[in-house]
């Protein structure tokens, strides 16, 4: 190829560029189903739920209305912003946390790039909106009996390790005794 068939080439793309012509390439939207590791940066927004025989975080919820708890049990939700320095440190503590965990709690995420304002989940967003989260990270422990919620209690700020223990031994004691 010739130096003139390259400058010419160069030319054709740069001027596609600057007219905005060239087609821009997305990634399809994320499916719920997908498994991660450690739902976090770079994860896709939405809802995860914790499958402790896997040890991964399901994607339950992308689109949609808001989630909220089913059936009986117990639940820890942390309301996570991707673009959150204090979540990032919050992480080193919830994921030692949660190993080992999720048998007696159910354990969720739900995540957005900056509360509901930023968000590329319509049921993650609807779910900050929902739980009127203001403040990154938020935690709420929640007891659920018959469908409805018979204790809350909303945590925010980063949570130590041994307050998630805490949290979680408060949690199972306070479902018990509903």
């Amino acid at each position: 190829m010739s130096e003139e068939e390259v400058r010419s080439m160069v030319e054709r793309l740069l001027q596609s560029v600057l007219q905005g012509r060239r087609k821009k390439h997305k990634a399809p939207p994320p499916r719920p189903g997908i498994m991660v590791d450690k739902p976090g940066p770079g994860s896709p927004h939405g809802i995860y739920v914790y499958e402790p025989d896997k040890e991964e975080w399901r994607l339950i919820a992308v689109d949609g209305s808001a989630w909220s708890p089913r059936g009986n049990g117990s639940y820890l939700v942390y309301f996570d912003n991707t673009r959150c320095p204090a979540c990032r440190l919050y992480d080193e503590y919830w994921f030692d946390f949660i190993k080992g965990r999720g048998r007696d709690v159910r354990l969720i995420i739900v995540l957005c790039a900056w509360f509901a304002r930023e968000c590329f989940s319509q049921a993650a967003s609807a779910t900050f909106k929902a739980y009127d989260i203001h403040a990154s990270p938020t935690t709420i422990a929640l007891c659920i009996r018959r469908g409805r919620t018979v204790w809350e209690k909303r945590y925010e700020g980063v949570l130590t390790l041994e307050e998630l223990v805490a949290i979680h031994a408060s949690l199972r004691e306070k479902c018990r005794a509903e």
